[in-house]
């Protein structure tokens, strides 16, 4: 029996010339498909963030840090609820990380318990309840810097001394 033999061959072909003009367009093109796909994933990230169960498939919390954090975490929105919905500024103020940063129309510190207690009305708007209270528990949005709940109004995370507390705070529109 004779051995089977494979033949290669190749050609060469003269390098293709693209102009300016062509390179140009496709980066465009490139540039908006890249856009839309990423405006779809970031309309998903702000569907998770609603009272809906039919909009929320699930938290992001336990992809990120686990099952036992994912509890963590929901049990804290849940005390974090109860006091926004009882307008507990002594409870909400003792759910806060110190110095707590505020962004909204500039960007402060509050720095004591009392302080956050004295500024409370200013910070936690009547939108700003609103979006805490609809906020599903089950729906918790968790990446590397912590849990968003409240379309990113409210940002919180587990402490050193294995507390959760409110790392910083979101204001859209800042009452005066």
């Amino acid at each position: 029996m004779r051995p089977i033999c494979f033949r290669t061959e190749y050609t060469q072909v003269p390098a293709m010339h693209i102009s300016n003009a062509f390179r140009k367009a496709t980066t465009l093109v490139s540039a908006v498909v890249l856009l839309a796909f990423l405006g779809g994933l970031f309309d998903a990230n702000s569907m998770a963030q609603t009272a809906s169960p039919s909009a929320c498939p699930n938290s992001t919390v336990a992809d990120a840090w686990g099952p036992e954090f994912a509890v963590e975490a929901k049990t804290f929105f849940l005390a974090l609820q109860h006091v926004v919905k009882e307008n507990d500024k002594k409870g909400f103020a003792a759910l806060v990380q110190y110095p707590l940063k505020v962004y909204g129309a500039g960007t402060f510190e509050i720095r004591t318990p009392a302080e956050m207690t004295r500024k409370y009305a200013s910070i936690i708007t009547p939108s700003a309840r609103q979006a805490i209270l609809d906020q599903s528990s089950d729906c918790l949005f968790g990446n590397g810097q912590g849990v968003m709940a409240a379309r990113g109004r409210v940002w919180f995370q587990k402490q050193p001394d294995g507390k959760m507390k409110i790392i910083t705070l979101n204001i859209i529109h800042l009452k005066q």
